[in-house]
């Protein structure tokens, strides 16, 4: 991703964010803004156009126009094409597009500019807002592979997902529906913290809004920390599922990696929460293999997952006398079905972990001691 400048990029950027306020402009700036305007109209309404007589109509109207903005646009280029972005330039203080949305109305160019790193807010209810929308957004873009359309937003992208999703084998959908369920629960806790921390900002407007809940806004401060952290742990149990599931694969690297010479992405560049805080630690290092153990784990509890399935079938209900015969009588009907399982698995998964089927016995008798159920359905007494 590249990002091409239209204008001089201001020689300081301050932390326009930092108390989630844009910056009320002086009764100077507004003098000055609407001397600039009139002579603008002024200007244009006297150039040769077939606009003039719309111009002549801004001029007569100008009186009412309560407010204007100074917008600076800059260019993205997304795979190879460029699309242009806005940002709200209020003195020189450029405050992306995204700001003005709800997570679930951001897209991949929002995201983009998030994961640059260049306007990152110090404000850790902004830095909440962006991890979560860049971990969705990653989530997202994996399970799709490609997104021809930076401009759609996460919401309308979520469709397509789950037309992908629905056509994975069952504990594969299970464990992706468990990602998008950690993160509603970091979204829903995130909103509330959202509207908890305008309260805070406007104490006698909340008490006007709550006047029959006085003992609720008095503890408004002390609620805001355990919200956030606990939006932050649910967060981080959707990046772990993500990395143990191999959806951020293409961002993982070793201990001796060198992502400059090895091309390696990552996900996003100097973000408080998500970097400096470690919720992408696991990506890295040593890690690796505790999550390729975490993940080989996974992999056989899908098989065993399968062969309960099918011990679990009426067919084999209080057919046998004894757990051995059952296991070995079994195992000899439900091979093939494991085996086409582990295939299919293997290749949908891009993982290597099988077992032997003159195993499976073994594994079938394991499962039947572990499942006292399932050794009363299936025994004969």
């Amino acid at each position: 991703m590249r990002i091409k400048n239209k204008q001089k990029k201001p020689d300081n950027i301050t932390d326009q964010f930092e108390k989630l306020e844009r910056p009320d402009p002086t009764e100077a700036d507004l003098k000055l803004a609407e001397k600039n305007f009139r002579a603008f109209l002024k200007e244009m309404s006297l150039q040769q156009s077939p606009c003039i007589s719309e111009l002549h109509q801004i001029k007569t109207t100008y009186k009412d126009i309560k407010e204007t903005k100074i917008l600076t646009q800059i260019e993205i280029v997304y795979s190879g094409k460029s699309y242009p972005y806005n940002f709200l330039n209020i003195r020189g203080t450029l405050i992306p597009d995204y700001l003005h949305k709800e997570i679930f109305q951001c897209n991949f160019l929002d995201v983009e500019i998030m994961r640059a790193g260049t306007y990152n807010s110090k404000n850790s209810i902004i830095q909440l807002f962006t991890g979560i929308v860049i971990i969705f957004s990653t989530c997202i873009k994996s399970i799709l592979v490609e997104v021809v359309d930076p401009t759609i937003t996460i919401e309308a992208s979520l469709q397509r997902c789950q037309e992908i999703i629905d056509t994975y084998e069952e504990d594969r959908h299970k464990s992706i529906l468990s990602i998008f369920e950690y993160l509603a629960k970091a979204i829903d806790i995130y909103e509330k913290l959202d509207l908890l921390d305008s309260f805070i900002k406007d104490p006698e407007g909340a008490k006007k809004q709550y006047k029959n809940e006085p003992c609720f806004i008095d503890k408004l401060k002390s609620y805001r920390e355990s919200m956030y952290i606990d939006s932050g742990i649910h967060l981080e149990q959707a990046i772990n599922e993500c990395i143990a599931l191999g959806l951020f694969k293409q961002y993982q690297r070793s201990s001796t990696s060198n992502k400059k010479i090895e091309n390696i992405p990552v996900i996003c560049e100097g973000h408080t929460l998500l970097n400096n805080t470690k919720l992408l630690k696991k990506l890295n290092g040593s890690s690796l293999n505790i999550e390729g153990n975490l993940k080989k784990k996974h992999n056989f509890e899908a098989i065993d997952h399968k062969i309960l399935e099918l011990l679990k079938q009426d067919k084999f209900k209080n057919k046998y006398k004894s757990k051995n015969a059952a296991a070995e009588k079994i195992a000899d009907e439900i091979a093939k079905e494991i085996e086409v399982f582990m295939n299919n698995d293997r290749n949908h998964n891009n993982h290597n972990q099988y077992i032997k089927l003159e195993n499976l016995p073994t594994r079938i008798l394991k499962l039947i001691n572990k499942n006292p159920d399932l050794y009363e359905q299936i025994i004969h007494k």
